[in-house]
């Protein structure tokens, strides 16, 4: 169950990681309210947040598909 939860987790992250890029791209209408440094901030959070939610993703995976394996062992 606790997989599942990580699983579940790492989905959020994914997602939750967008929303700065879904932010950055609807106010790319006033690019004058933007600096430089807040578009290269949202731009690493969104890398860095997805690639922790895909690793999380990934190990969590590989464990439930070890754990089946196990089981008709």
């Amino acid at each position: 169950m606790s997989r599942l939860i990580y699983l579940g987790g790492s989905l959020i992250i994914m997602l939750a990681s967008f929303y700065p890029l879904l932010s950055l791209i609807d106010s790319l209408g006033n690019v004058h309210e933007l600096s430089t440094l807040a578009i290269g901030l949202i731009i690493v959070w969104l890398v860095v947040a997805l690639i922790f939610g895909l690793l999380l993703f990934y190990f969590t995976w590989n464990d439930i598909i070890e754990e089946e394996e196990e089981k008709y062992i």
